[in-house]
């Protein structure tokens, strides 16, 4: 399913101020003008300490998607590297739990915040939408 985009929906999420009477300068941000994903995921008992990627749950992907590719970013300490990876896309609504090649789990000493971003590619690698989900790890598991 795609957002339909109208004029209303570009005023919605656009600030256009006037300069003086000379002109107006739009500034848009990026949902204005593209179908942005929805991220959606969450760690189990496992998935800390672990090298095996949990399910992350999309909606709004758009049509001709075949790519996915997924990085995960530790807010609280960006030089731990977390990976992820590219998989193909097959139409399910979803990246499988354990999918990214190159993922390493929440380890964190303390309660972290961690950014999974999904970019959804056509075959020829254009980016045709982008999404960003967050959430808190691990003291759940403790």
């Amino acid at each position: 399913m795609t957002e339909k985009i109208t004029k209303a929906s570009i005023y919605k999420k656009c600030w256009i101020p006037v300069f003086f009477g000379i002109g107006i300068l739009a500034v848009c941000s990026s949902s204005a003008m593209a179908n942005d994903l929805k991220v959606e995921w969450r760690f189990k008992a496992g998935h800390e300490c672990n090298y095996k990627s949990p399910q992350i749950n999309l909606k709004n992907i758009p049509a001709g998607t075949v790519k996915l590719s997924v990085s995960m970013e530790d807010l609280d300490n960006y030089s731990s590297a977390h990976g992820g990876g590219n998989v193909d896309y097959g139409g399910n609504g979803f990246v499988p739990e354990g999918a990214l090649g190159s993922f390493k789990g929440p380890c964190p000493p303390d309660e972290h915040r961690y950014e999974i971003t999904v970019i959804a590619q056509d075959k020829t690698g254009k980016t045709l939408a982008k999404g960003v989900g967050m959430r808190e790890c691990c003291d759940q598991f403790k």
